[in-house]
């Protein structure tokens, strides 16, 4: 008897086991309702900014509403967005401590991710990724969402690794002349322009002065100062990590671009540009910036 209760036991515990296993999970609470933030319901002909692509935004109105898409204009074009995307105008002065990501009123229309260094009496002192300061009243600040925060502080990173990519650059110096080289009729080489090191022929060298016809600019010819001119590669150097050097460009393109070496090994040199892009070159290729 024992042992048949045991087993109609075991046989009701099998029989209701699957049927808990059919219930449907929970859905996931999104990360916003988590936090206690309640999400705003946009109508048409409500001001509105709009993030329309990693850390950049828009102003704009409110044209239809959906579930899972939103159409607003913004300067006369109409797009369709996710409302997840989209912020309310006019909006609360945004509580947000020193350090913090915003969104920012940089001027009219004009909305720019920035970082607050200073809060006082209702106005804050930010920071664009660019660089540039402002001082603002609190309502022109928006608090972004977690995504949105995370754009923000990517974009300020990779902003700031830019500029000490152009800083470094600058300090590094101008291309590298070797010992004993003069400039000659014929000769192709590296003239310093607005725009940056352009390949040019010389055309005559004159006392003082080269006169040279630039790739990009067509048959005229310009005269420029023989310390303005600089040889092309290939030239022996060696390969310094975190040096920079100028790149031949591809075929058609004028302006030889700066590079940072990161490391070398059998002439092949692996270099990075100011967007953090890496790849491998000829050391032949380069001409190293000293000063």
């Amino acid at each position: 008897m024992i042992c048949r209760a045991t087993s109609l036991l075991l046989l009701v515990l099998a029989v209701g086991t699957p049927a808990c296993s059919r219930e449907k999970p929970s859905p996931p609470v999104p990360l916003d309702a988590q936090a206690g933030t309640t999400a705003r319901e946009f109508s048409a002909g409500d001001a509105v900014v709009v993030e329309t692509a990693r850390a950049t935004f828009v102003e704009g109105v409110v044209l239809r509403t959906g579930k899972s898409r939103m159409t607003i204009e913004s300067a006369g074009d109409s797009k369709e967005v996710d409302p997840g995307n989209v912020y309310a105008l006019p909006n609360e002065p945004a509580a947000l401590p020193e350090g913090a990501f915003a969104i920012c009123r940089f001027g009219e229309h004009k909305w720019l991710g920035c970082r607050i260094e200073r809060r006082d009496s209702g106005r804050v002192s930010v920071v664009s990724e660019d660089g540039e300061k402002i001082d603002l009243e609190a309502t022109a600040l928006l608090k972004p969402s977690s995504m949105t925060e995370l754009n923000l502080r990517q974009g300020f990173d990779q902003a700031a690794k830019r500029r000490a990519f152009v800083d470094g650059a600058k300090e590094a110096g101008r291309p590298v002349v070797p010992k004993g080289w003069s400039v000659r009729p014929g000769d192709r080489v590296l003239v310093q322009t607005s725009e940056g090191y352009r390949s040019a022929k010389v055309q005559r060298v004159r006392k003082g002065q080269v006169i040279v016809q630039v790739d990009g600019e067509g048959k005229d010819v310009r005269g420029v100062t023989k310390a303005e001119v600089f040889p092309q590669p290939p030239q022996a150097f060696n390969a310094s990590s975190s040096s920079y050097a100028c790149l031949r460009p591809p075929a058609g393109e004028p302006v030889w671009p700066i590079v940072k070496i990161e490391s070398s090994a059998d002439q092949r040199v692996s270099v990075s540009d100011a967007s953090g892009r890496k790849w491998v070159v000829e050391a032949s290729e380069l001409t190293p910036l000293v000063k």
